[in-house]
């Protein structure tokens, strides 16, 4: 979208300027103020600045039109599996490194909870992936997904296999890719992980469990963008101190005052900003990031309990262990002890 919204009013300048205008741009608070002078001699800006004002409107337009064609995909999928014995669900799990997906029929909902901006392709459609994106596609034509500068990254899927069903008709005809923000992205990545456990471990009543925890997951997606104002997206400030915290919340000495720094903001200013839209203080969001990247290290890794903590961001084992258990129900050794013997059933 936001390409797009740049190559609009680069279109705008070029076609004014090709015909002998010289352009003259002014910031205003909510639209941007074009003049153009020349051997016309006349103003304009007026024109100009109606054409600039129609592209923002397209921009909310569209934004409001996604979220509510990915609701009403949401509510779909919901009504479709509710029904079903056994969800077709094809896939639950986590990509952290660039992917390219073959043609498969598949309905899938991905989650991005952290990492640098992914350039995202999906046959015609091109969109830019940044943390607390939603992303509802269809993979029947194939898509990719490239992180700036091939950094790793966080992204969590939950895909049906619609090649006999379909919750969402013509899901098949034409290449779909929907991108929304979401509220409590770290929250529900959680939720995200909670269904791959479910998925991944073999245990009495596997299927009834893993139906129940998709329903749940995508009930909570439907929440976070239904439940969300027409103003959806976090501030510039909070933006960028949200995308600091994904790329240095394992580092121990990350302080308030470094985000507020990056928001803008004076450290008063940016704790208060920063809890109304996200509903949780800067540091409980670093913990929260740091609590899930500790719970895949024990589950994924070989690492011991001090080795985990100073990965994850940490002063001390002890602190960890602490605040692990605090979280989480269990310490980390008895987490780590509960997911192996979950995988030995």
């Amino acid at each position: 979208m936001r390409i797009l919204f740049m190559k609009n009013i680069v279109a705008v300048l070029a076609t004014h300027t090709a015909r002998g205008l010289t352009p003259q741009l002014r910031p205003c608070p909510k639209q941007l103020s074009v003049t153009f002078s020349g051997s016309l001699g006349r103003s304009h800006s007026e024109k100009v600045q109606l054409t600039v004002s129609q592209v923002n409107g397209k921009y909310m337009s569209d934004r409001r039109k996604n979220m509510s064609k990915t609701c009403t995909i949401l509510h779909r999928t919901l009504v479709w599996a509710n029904p079903l014995d056994a969800l077709p669900i094809a896939y639950v799990g986590e990509d952290r490194m660039p992917f390219t997906v073959g043609k498969r029929p598949l309905l899938e909902f991905g989650l991005y909870a952290g990492g640098p901006p992914i350039d995202f392709r999906l046959g015609p459609h091109r969109a830019e992936l940044r943390p607390g994106d939603l992303v509802v596609l269809n993979a029947h034509f194939g898509y990719s997904g490239v992180p700036r500068d091939n950094q790793s990254l966080s992204l969590w899927w939950l895909s049906f296999d619609v090649a006999d069903d379909v919750p969402v008709p013509g899901l098949a005809a034409a290449p779909l890719l929907l991108v929304v923000p979401v509220r409590e992205a770290s929250g529900l990545a959680e939720r995200y992980r909670s269904v791959f456990q479910l998925y991944r471990h073999s245990q009495r009543f596997q299927g009834i469990r893993l139906k129940c925890g998709a329903l749940d997951l995508l009930a909570d997606l439907h929440e976070a963008i239904a439940g969300r104002s027409a103003a959806t997206s976090h501030s510039p400030g909070i933006r960028e101190a949200i995308r600091l915290l994904y790329t240095a919340y394992t580092r121990a000495d990350l302080s308030r005052g470094e985000l507020a720094a990056a928001a803008h903001l004076s450290e008063a200013q940016f704790g208060r900003r920063f809890r109304s839209e996200t509903g949780v203080s800067p540091m409980q969001y670093a913990g929260q990031l740091r609590i899930a990247r500790a719970r895949e290290l024990l589950e994924r890794s070989h690492l011991n309990i001090a080795e985990v903590a100073h990965a994850c961001g940490f002063a001390d084992p002890f602190h960890f262990s602490r605040t692990f258990k605090r979280v989480v129900g269990v310490s980390p050794r008895a987490h780590r002890e509960e997911i192996r013997r979950a995988m030995e059933v």
